[in-house]
């Protein structure tokens, strides 16, 4: 194989390992972010589920 053919497919072989690198990082912390909000859903959901309970309970 040509030497200039090789550097340019090991070159471009980095840059390929660099952007998969960066879009499994960016995957990590979407995962994570998603994670943290289902969670604050979880929570908002469960007092919404109380206080409509309270409203149910004890009318005005």
């Amino acid at each position: 194989m040509n030497e200039s053919v090789r550097k340019t497919i090991e070159y471009r072989l980095q840059l390929v390992n660099e952007s998969e690198e960066s879009f499994q990082k960016n995957k990590v912390e979407l995962e994570n972010a998603l994670l943290r909000n289902k969670t604050k859903l979880d929570l908002i959901t469960k007092e919404k589920k109380e206080l409509e309970t309270f409203l149910i309970e004890y009318p005005l």
